[in-house]
């Protein structure tokens, strides 16, 4: 494995990856670093997002915060284009991935 020759490290994507630490090379997942780099939002916390699309139910709008994760916004919908500010919900983000 060349990262072991250089005596570098692998860096990856892919959460299933085990094989760099198996040949005694340091690996650094994306998703991982990617996860400790996302601000920290408690419940009720005000944030605010511009409402892009329309959501499913009749009423909601699609938004997206700096890091890539989907919001949906109650009664939103009459508010796209628009930057609207909510309360932060208690939501979860998914560990890998996006």
């Amino acid at each position: 494995m060349l990262s072991k020759e250089l005596n570098g490290r692998l860096l990856t994507n892919d959460s299933n990856s085990a094989s760099g630490q198996v040949r005694g090379v340091e690996v650094i997942n994306m998703n991982e670093v990617a996860g400790a780099l996302r601000p920290v939002v408690l419940p009720g916390e005000k944030l605010v997002v511009r409402l892009v699309k329309p959501g499913e139910r009749s009423v909601a709008g699609i938004g997206f915060l700096e890091d890539g994760t989907m919001v949906v916004v109650k009664d939103g919908r009459a508010h796209l284009n628009e930057e609207v500010e909510f309360p932060s919900p208690m939501f979860c983000r998914p560990q890998r991935g996006g």
